[in-house]
């Protein structure tokens, strides 16, 4: 027997699984890797499989422990105040949950049976009950998502706030969205599949690009899709591929590069086109949200990619995207100018993950109307 089973102590499985939430959190699934988290035990690797048959199971169970303080938040609430204040908390001591609402909803979940989604569903449709009051059963379980969305937003950043101070500005955005009564009908958004579709007036290199951004989303990821895939759907070779793209990670390179650069291109037209930070908020909210029903796998499943890129072109990439967020803090700055630029982030992380949640909630039901949706992003913004 070796020193290492000898001493092993009864919360091993207790310290791997937080210390593995602090390696998918920080560095999400693809590039959190078995070997980090054992060297930050001081373990070894084969010392975590006695515990987990391998990275998937670790990840799953890792999201587990976060959705059981969901659930007991949710569970356990008075009202909705109640409720509000607890889930602001949940998001701040539980950042990983952004990995389970957000991403792992999309695309990367583990869960063979389903169990944790029919979990994940059932308590937004208790919180949905909570939310009833003078609402409909339909606006209560969007509001329900919405709220969930906001709350995990917190897995996508670090806030240079206090924990306390973090969750009382998640706190005013969550109840923002809790109140929210909309003025307009719920709307049906027709959303685009990211299909990759022949056009004959487009360059070889913006096929490539169309394609990769669609297989990518397609297929669950980037180590899911060959560039011989890319080369067929582009309708081009795979010589050509290597023509215009170094590699592959080069090719992906290309497609968070263009994404980024069109969704800055946005924000900056919407500031650029209005006559107050107000306007400039409600253009810049209708933009992305035109966007992400075009684009709806530049919501957030293109950009968990970026941790297969080579560092020099993560640094770009999180570049482009780093101004894209400091146009966005610029607008909500100066529409709510009494608040501080950390908290500032906080409200606007929120806001930006209801906007992207939006156009996955369409897939299934009715959601805010843009008008809607501009006023929404506002109260998150300014509410005290």
């Amino acid at each position: 027997m070796t020193d290492e089973v000898r001493t092993r102590p009864k919360d091993r499985r207790k310290s791997i699984l937080a210390t593995a939430s602090a390696h998918f959190y920080q560095r999400g699934y693809a590039g959190a890797s078995l070997d980090d988290i054992a060297r930050d035990l001081g373990i070894t690797a084969p010392a975590i499989y006695r515990h987990f048959p391998g990275k998937d199971a670790l990840y799953t169970a890792t999201l587990e422990v976060h959705l059981a303080q969901l659930e007991e938040c949710i569970s356990s609430a008075a009202g909705v105040d109640d409720v509000v204040r607890g889930l602001a908390r949940v998001g701040v001591e539980h950042p990983t949950l952004g990995l389970l609402w957000n991403t792992d909803r999309r695309r990367r979940l583990v869960d063979p049976d389903g169990a944790m989604r029919q979990r994940l569903i059932a308590a937004a449709d208790a919180l949905g009950v909570l939310l009833r009051g003078d609402a409909s059963a339909e606006l209560a379980t969007l509001l329900a998502r919405l709220m969930l969305a906001a709350v995990s937003s917190t897995g996508f950043y670090e806030s240079a706030l206090t924990r306390d101070d973090q969750a009382a500005q998640l706190e005013q955005a969550v109840a923002a969205i809790a109140e929210f009564r909309p003025t307009g009908d719920l709307v049906a958004l027709p959303v685009a599949n990211d299909v990759q579709a022949a056009r004959p007036w487009t360059t070889r290199r913006s096929a490539l690009l169309d394609a990769c951004a669609a297989l990518v989303l397609k297929q669950g990821g980037y180590h899911a899709v060959t560039i011989e895939q890319i080369a067929a759907a582009a309708g081009v070779t795979p010589p050509t591929v290597y023509q215009l793209f170094e590699n592959k990670a080069g090719l992906l390179a290309g497609v968070l590069t263009r994404a980024a650069n069109w969704a800055i291109a946005a924000i900056q037209q919407a500031s650029t086109q209005a006559n107050s930070a107000i306007e400039a908020l409600d253009l810049a909210v209708a933009s992305s949200l035109e966007m992400s029903a075009q684009h709806p796998s530049w919501t957030g499943s293109l950009s968990d990619e970026i941790s297969n890129l080579p560092l020099d072109q993560q640094r770009v990439v999180l570049g482009i995207a780093g101004d894209y967020l400091d146009e966005w803090v610029a607008i909500c700055s100066a529409v709510s100018p009494d608040l501080t630029a950390p908290a500032v982030v906080v409200r606007m992380r929120a806001a930006l993950g209801v906007l992207d949640d939006r156009v996955l909630e369409a897939a299934d039901r009715s959601v805010l109307s843009t008008s809607d949706m501009s006023r929404l992003t506002r109260e998150m913004i300014t509410r005290s």
